[in-house]
This record gives structure tokens, sequence and C-alpha cells, in this order.
């Protein structure tokens, strides 16, 4: 069992599932590096640090845990915290349509009158 102090419990099978991931590795991922503080870093530092991510093969575990704790700092996954809040998105209004009836020989008279 991993220590999930801090970690919400709606979230729990997915930081089991990125720390089992992590220890059926030997290397260590590339946020635990010398560069470990580019993960919470300036934007630049975290851009750097989601590409970096791409060479870790705890990189699905590691997003997957970040989007269902809703972490909102740091790079995880290759997923920097831009990357990970939802965009608005536009709404599709639905306008309706204002039609004339085209005049009858009936109406064209009476709106004459």
């Amino acid at each position: 069992m991993t220590l999930t102090i801090g970690v919400p419990d709606h979230a729990r099978d997915e930081w089991e599932q990125l720390h089992d991931t992590l220890a059926a590795h030997q290397e260590p991922p590339p946020c635990a590096g010398p560069d470990r503080d580019h993960w919470t870093g300036t934007a630049t530092q975290q851009q750097q640090a989601a590409a970096r991510c791409l060479d870790c093969p705890a990189m699905v575990a590691c997003a997957a845990y970040a989007l269902t704790a809703g972490e909102r700092t740091g790079t995880w996954g290759g997923l920097t915290p831009s990357d990970r809040t939802p965009k608005p998105t536009r709404k599709a209004t639905t306008k309706k349509k204002h039609t004339r009836k085209k005049p009858t020989p009936k109406t064209r008279k009476a709106a004459t009158r």
C-alpha cells in the first residue's frame, strides 16, 4: 500500500496505479531528476518539463491521476496546469429564424386598406 496522505479519496486508485507503474521501472522518472523544480517552475520551465514527460513510462498514469485528482499546480504526465484547465466552449445558440410569409393577393389587399 502506498502512502496517500493528501490524495483525494476519489483519486486513490489512480495514485496507486501511478506508484505501481513507477515501481515497475528501474530508472527514476524525469521529474525526480536534477531539474525537478521545472515541474513546478515558470510556465516556460513547465513546458520544458512536459516535453521531458514524453520519455517517462508513467506518463499516462501520471496524467490520469492529475486529471482525476484535480491537481491545479505543476506539470503532471506531460500536462501543464493550463493543459489541464477546461477551456470554455462556445454554446451553440439556436436562433429562431424569422421568416416572413410571402404576401398573397388576399393579404396584399388587406395591407393596402
